[in-house]
């Protein structure tokens, strides 16, 4: 490690390094990444398979075609973004030019996720790439087959010197942490993330911190039952529930509780068939650990729908429990799981206050028409960010930033963002030579009639 962290510090600091200094070289490497991952795209399908035990077409989906996408996106308006950016100056200092200047941190560290092991090592590691950093990626020891493959596609995209993977447990981690890397970005549970920023807080080094938490889906009568009721089962279950932006519960009207459960029946069964926990497209659990830890929240609940599971091939059915206690387990922790409680309301108070026992979310969902409802919760909630009248779909749009708040993290990215995370703006500002006002200097003669004149340009 140690090794590795010199061979990259040497490079950026070296005058050969054309990443910091040519936005033409870091271009063609983002375009030789592109073409190397469509080369291998069925590679990365099956590992992900092995891994995760999810179908080829979801995969390409979820995490193989965003992915393109996102480059595409960032090599079109890379050179856009990196261009000095001229501001203006304070009226006391006219004939004085400002300007930010983008630049990289250095080494950057990338540690990534097993749900989506290949979207989430790499879509963070192009933004740290367009800014002119070197990377050292370091996935999850759970879904090594993928890691497998990201470490070839990696040493044949890039040379070492810039982005290297790092295979192996969460001692890798802690290693490369205390050789002071220059920038930390971290993708995984709240509590893995309070320990890295505790340890990068040692040298002062800058975080981003991809966490999770309970993300509420509220939905209201005016909203359009069957799309909405639709749209989150889609959500919940894909990759078996195992996304840091799931519908992690339910906040539904009292009244239309009947409609939404039958509803959720309904298209569960169309996408799975009667028997999920059999089909072929729905999803495991990742592992035994993660199965047990699933199904104990099962225990002493008011299952309505659902509630089944299959020990040998770790699959749980799409679960749908009634008004849980607050106290339990399930209203406790983040599911990361197909099990969707559902809590009732009758006013909008009662929303708040559901909500507030779990702050914070990365991830709101809202359903309804009324666009003032919207707007309520909207300007009235912390969240990280929101899709209305859908699931998921936030995170997908490279205009726009996707990230969390409080407990559910530090730092958003995705496309320009993802460049702005990974680039440390300098300020310049330029004086020049042909004037030098005596007004700034001791004994200040003339004091009291600048001091007026600022009070007259601060009205």
């Amino acid at each position: 490690m140690e090794n590795l962290v010199k061979m990259q510090k040497d490079y950026f600091n070296s005058k050969d390094n054309l990443l910091k200094i040519d936005i033409q070289y870091r271009i063609s490497l983002l375009k030789n990444l592109k073409k190397i991952i469509e080369k291998y795209e069925e590679d990365i399908k099956i590992a992900i398979k092995l891994d995760l035990g999810r179908d080829f077409t979801s995969t390409y989906y979820a995490e193989i075609s965003s992915l393109l996408f996102e480059l595409k996106y960032i090599i079109k308006n890379l050179k856009k973004w990196t261009k000095t950016r001229k501001k203006p100056v304070p009226i006391m200092y006219l004939g004085y030019k400002s300007k930010i200047k983008y630049s990289p941190y250095g080494n950057v560290l990338i540690i990534s996720p097993w749900n989506y092991p290949f979207l989430l090592s790499l879509s963070p590691l192009i933004g740290a790439i367009s800014a002119g950093n070197c990377v050292i990626l370091k996935p999850s020891e759970h879904s090594p087959k993928t890691s497998e493959v990201l470490a070839k596609i990696i040493s044949e995209a890039f040379p070492k010197q810039i982005v290297e993977v790092v295979l192996g447990d969460y001692n890798k981690v802690t290693e490369l942490i205390n050789l002071k890397m220059d920038y930390i970005f971290f993708t995984g549970s709240t509590y893995v993330g309070q320990i890295i920023m505790e340890n990068a807080a040692k040298y002062l080094t800058p975080v981003s911190l991809e966490l999770g938490g309970k993300s509420p889906c509220v939905f209201e009568k005016s909203a359009n039952l069957q799309i909405g009721v639709k749209r989150i089962a889609w959500g919940k279950t894909l990759n078996a529930g195992q996304t840091c932006i799931a519908p992690d519960y339910l906040i539904i009207e009292e009244e239309i509780l009947e409609d939404f459960i039958l509803n959720f029946k309904k298209y569960t069964k169309e996408f799975y068939t009667e028997e999920p926990i059999k089909c072929e497209n729905y999803q495991p659990i990742l592992n035994q650990k993660h199965f047990d830890r699933t199904i104990n929240y099962l225990e002493n609940q008011n299952i309505i729908f659902g509630g089944k599971y299959d020990k040998n091939t770790l699959k749980v059915e799409p679960t749908l429990i009634l008004n849980p206690s607050f106290e339990s387990p399930v209203m406790q922790e983040e599911l990361f799981s197909p099990i969707l409680p559902i809590i009732t309301y009758k006013n909008k108070n009662e929303i708040y206050q559901i909500i507030e026992k779990n702050p914070n979310p990365l991830a709101l969902y809202i359903f309804s028409k009324n666009k003032s409802f919207q707007n309520e919760l909207i300007n009235n909630i912390s969240f990280g960010g929101c899709t209305i009248n859908s699931t998921i779909f936030h995170t997908v749009n490279n205009y726009i930033p996707f990230g969390g708040v409080g407990k559910s993290g530090i730092g958003g990215y995705h496309g320009e963002y993802s460049f702005e995370t990974f680039s440390h703006k300098k300020a310049i500002f330029k004086g020049t030579f042909n004037k030098d006002n005596k007004v700034k200097y001791p004994p200040y003669k003339y004091s009291e009639k600048v001091i007026k004149v600022i009070k007259l340009l601060l009205k």
